[in-house]
């Protein structure tokens, strides 16, 4: 998720940020103008670190590459004893309404984003 609306101006900036190195692993730079529609159906690859959050166990972002980047180097192999224990499967019991998606801001009104 993407935080590109929010009261706190900080949290607005890391998304903004964050938005841009999606956009840029893409197409290589951040286009003046694009839609929400023009990043569907765009591959890349998405580096991830699972973490220990509250308790429980959770994926962030550490990066984005373009699907035509070369791989990067192989990672060491992990011993079959460092490997966290996985915590139970969470079960449903009701059914949850899905968040509501954001839209990059049309491009005339991103003059004042702060990159």
């Amino acid at each position: 998720m993407i935080n590109i609306e929010n009261d706190n101006k900080k949290a607005e900036e890391i998304g903004w940020q964050q938005l841009k190195k999606l956009v840029k692993a893409i197409w290589g730079e951040f286009p003046e103008e694009f839609t929400a529609q023009d990043l569907e159906n765009q591959i890349l690859v998405v580096t991830t670190k699972v973490e220990e959050y509250n308790g429980s166990l959770s994926s962030k972002v550490k990066g984005y590459v373009s699907a035509d980047a070369p791989p990067a180097p192989a990672a060491p192999a992990v011993e079959e004893d460092d490997v966290p224990e996985m915590p139970p499967a969470r079960t449903k019991t009701t059914q949850q309404a899905a968040p509501a998606r954001v839209s990059p801001r049309p491009a005339a009104s991103r003059s004042n984003v702060p990159f």
